[in-house]
């Protein structure tokens, strides 16, 4: 029989990451598959640590959204602390991302990107409202059939609180940061948004927007990433539509009083220009093996073939150029004929 940590029976792994793994388990009375949180032994024993992991179960015990990864109850047992959560059949966006498809077709990708964004907004909607403060790829999973669920809470904040990070402390992923989190500053909803922005990014051009060499040290990455500014997305993939491009460059701003206000005024101008599919679409494809035009692409993506109106009205060359051979033929038969008659 395999290893049992109260009522969850212990299958295999799912991941190992910095601080923790994740184990898939099955509950012993109704056999239900769950994934298991275990903070790893060399954390577990930091009083600190433990309170932090506690807390992360905590807040995410709060969130109640389909496309967050439920979280179920926190458990301690010796020297294991754990974390019960729902079990998901999937994997990362990142994986999709970096080794299935590269650039994610906006049809695609933005179906995908508002459950991702739903799920921050509802999140940040509730009484104490919850700042994620580590949103990317790889801490969103993927069912086979395109749907998103936001995990791993870990590093989340109530606005308002003290929490346990100092003042200055950087904490979170660099490359998804917002300049004020990665120097910081204080952070809130407008910090995720920053995040949510180059997520879109990287959905939608297939890389982030910087990328930096092994011996780059932290001052360097910061030092661009704070400066620099964002280059288009269409650099990279060049078929995103411009809507999607300038809701990028808002929500990516230097300055929070520069991005959108909230979440749901992002969501808001990606839907006014009707970007949403009206079911989810399964699979992943290639962007080169599909490429859906959408209402701001088409004065930029059909280049390659004339415009409708233009062959409704041909050019007004054609009629000159036509008149003016209908006259020399007129005038070459007319001196035929009089040869021919003499």
């Amino acid at each position: 029989m395999n290893q049992m940590i109260q009522s969850y029976e212990l299958l295999d792994n799912l991941g190992y990451g910095g601080m923790a793994k994740v184990l898939r388990v099955r509950h012993e009375i109704t056999g239900e598959t769950r994934a298991m949180k275990i903070l790893y032994e060399q954390y577990a024993v930091d009083p600190q640590m433990e309170k932090r992991f506690k807390e992360e179960a905590m807040h995410a015990g709060k969130l109640n959204h389909p496309n967050i990864v439920k979280v179920y109850e926190y458990i301690k047992e010796g020297g294991n602390l754990c974390i019960i959560m729902e079990f998901i059949e999937g994997k990362p966006l990142s994986q999709i991302i970096g080794a299935e498809v590269g650039p994610i077709v906006a049809a695609k990708a933005i179906p995908l990107f508002v459950q991702i964004a739903g799920a921050i907004d509802h999140a940040h909607n509730l009484p104490a409202p919850l700042i994620h403060r580590d949103i990317k790829p790889s801490n969103v999973l993927v069912t086979p059939d395109y749907f998103a669920k936001v995990t791993d809470f870990g590093i989340a904040k109530v606005l308002g609180s003290t929490g346990n990070t100092a003042t200055g402390t950087m904490i979170g992923t660099m490359e998804y940061m917002s300049p004020e989190q990665m120097t910081g500053g204080v952070v809130d909803q407008q910090s995720d948004i920053y995040s949510l922005g180059i997520t879109l990014y990287e959905m939608l051009a297939g890389r982030l927007p910087f990328t930096f060499k092994p011996h780059d040290s932290m001052f360097d990455k910061i030092r661009v990433i704070t400066s620099t500014p964002i280059p288009d997305p269409r650099e990279f993939y060049p078929h995103i539509p411009e809507n999607l491009v300038n809701v990028i460059k808002k929500a990516t701003q230097k300055e929070k009083s520069d991005r959108f206000r909230s979440v749901s005024e992002m969501l808001a101008a990606i839907k006014d220009d009707n970007y949403i599919a009206p079911t989810v679409i399964e699979g992943y494809k290639t962007p080169s093996a599909e490429h859906t035009v959408t209402p701001s692409q088409k004065s930029s993506d059909q280049t390659s073939s004339p415009r409708e109106e233009d062959e409704e009205t041909p050019n007004p060359w054609f009629w000159l150029i036509a008149l003016f051979l209908v006259g020399v033929i007129g005038i070459l038969i007319y001196f035929i004929i009089t040869l021919l008659k003499e």
